[in-house]
């Protein structure tokens, strides 16, 4: 799956929903021309799976699988995270709010850190909030 939003001078904040059950995530891809200084990022919604249910974008700091299975095991299991791809694929924490910088031409991708192989049976969404300035 994977889709992206194109930043552009006319289109410089919006909405959608993050679909939990997609490993690719949404890129949003700065076509500013400039880097975007603040990015601002804001996530609401619940979202469950087989073993966790009422899953905010803080993630589930109580989960006891293996971490080294989610796709990034340095974060917090469950999490919305953000993979700034035109900075060496820096991975942050986003949870339910979050400033970044994107360079010019810069793609942030947001994504659920769960274990690959298991992003099919994450039910539900979350509606995020962003606006470049």
């Amino acid at each position: 799956m994977g889709s992206s939003i194109k930043i552009t001078e006319d289109n410089r904040s919006g909405q959608f929903e993050l679909s939990t059950d997609d490993e690719s995530g949404v890129a949003l891809i700065n076509q500013t021309g400039s880097e975007i200084n603040n990015l601002s990022i804001q996530a609401e919604g619940e979202w469950s799976n087989e073993l966790n249910s009422n899953v905010e974008a803080e993630g589930n700091v109580a989960w006891i699988g293996d971490r080294q299975k989610l796709k990034y095991p340095l974060l917090a299991p469950l999490s919305l995270v953000g993979v700034n791809n035109s900075d060496d694929n820096d991975v942050f924490l986003i949870g339910k709010s979050r400033s970044v910088i994107l360079r010019a031409n810069g793609k942030f991708t947001l994504v659920i850190n769960a274990p690959s192989g298991t992003y099919p049976q994450n039910k539900g969404h979350l509606t995020i909030s962003w606006q470049a300035s």
